[in-house]
């Protein structure tokens, strides 16, 4: 009998049989309502606004809003995205702007100027943990201050950095600046291919010459009337440096091929006449992982390509696109 009831019990107890846990909670999202400015107090009994200056007030609200690294929080080596100028999650302190509304006139725009938003195109797991979905944009994820998608912080966005998956990057931009974010409109975009973004890059698959869609689909990209200046960081390992070199002699030996497109009929055109010229590409090398993390596990897999060491070298070539002038 005793046995009998062990055995129900442990039948009782199986995730199976026990009540669903029900979902979390989830905030509702912050309202966008407008602020009222024009009944602010002057504020004049505040050194701040009586006896600063507005220019040297303005660059003190600028920096109190700058986007910074979380210093507690830097990324694990071993990421997907863990990389020089991404070194871990980035916050803007904004308890500044809700002192009183005369300081709120005078810095709502200011983290927008400040913020330069990176995206990530394709899977999940090749994003920061804290990254958040772009509703409606299928493989897009973005930092968590675009869940709001204020009009004030938009609106003032002038630069944005895309690390898109090869396979990914049509779609990406093509949701990214669809209609329910009209107020994006950076003029400038980078965009940086991580060696782990190429196709077949597990498997040491040759980079050039180049495969039938094993690249960017040129003719059907089409980027918003906004952006005048594209830079391109196209990255792989030391291994594949000769490879990289014909890839970006590729850029310039076809310029017409190569240029992007943009929805009102204009182009962006190479910068330069040859990848000898000097300043056409830029080149910086760094120091990177040998093994990664599956997804946001703590899984690592190392490929027999990278040898056995802890680090490997690689090899950053940076072109840059600017909008061809009118005849």
């Amino acid at each position: 009998m005793d046995e009998f009831r062990a055995r129900l019990r442990g039948r009782l107890n199986s995730p199976r049989n026990r009540p669903p846990v029900p979902p979390k909670p989830v905030s509702p999202p912050v309202p966008n309502i407008p602020i009222n400015t024009d009944d602010a107090l002057d504020q004049a009994q505040s050194p701040l606004f009586s006896a600063i200056p507005p220019e040297i007030r303005n660059q003190i609200f600028r920096l109190a809003l700058k986007e910074y690294v979380d210093p507690e929080k830097p990324y694990d080596t071993q990421t997907y995205w863990k990389r020089p100028g991404v070194e871990g999650p980035t916050r803007i302190d904004t308890a500044l702007m809700r002192t009183c509304k005369r300081v709120w006139g005078e810095t709502r725009v200011l983290p927008g100027k400040e913020f330069e938003p990176i995206f990530y195109f394709g899977q999940k797991s090749r994003a920061p943990t804290e990254y958040v979905y772009i509703p409606y944009t299928h493989t897009v994820y973005g930092h968590p201050i675009m869940r709001h998608n204020r009009d004030e912080v938009l609106g003032s966005i002038k630069h944005i950095h895309i690390f898109p998956q090869m396979y990914a990057l049509r779609t990406g931009l093509d949701r990214l600046f669809d209609a329910s974010r009209p107020n994006l409109a950076p003029s400038r975009m980078t965009l940086t291919f991580r060696y782990t973004d190429w196709w077949n890059w597990e498997i040491n698959e040759p980079i050039h010459p180049f495969l039938p869609n094993r690249f960017i689909e040129m003719r059907h990209i089409v980027l918003p009337p906004c952006i005048n200046t594209l830079t391109v960081e196209f990255e792989h390992t030391e291994s594949k440096v000769n490879q990289l070199d014909s890839v970006v002699g590729e850029m310039f030996r076809r310029r017409d091929w190569w240029c992007w497109r943009r929805s009102d009929g204009r182009k962006l055109v190479v910068r330069g006449e040859n990848a000898k010229e000097e300043g056409a590409v830029k080149m910086w090398k760094w120091e990177g992982p040998t093994m990664f993390k599956e997804g946001h596990t703590q899984v690592m897999r190392r490929y027999p390509h990278h040898g056995q060491g802890d680090s490997m070298g690689y090899v950053v070539k940076v072109l840059t696109w600017e909008l061809e002038k009118e005849n």
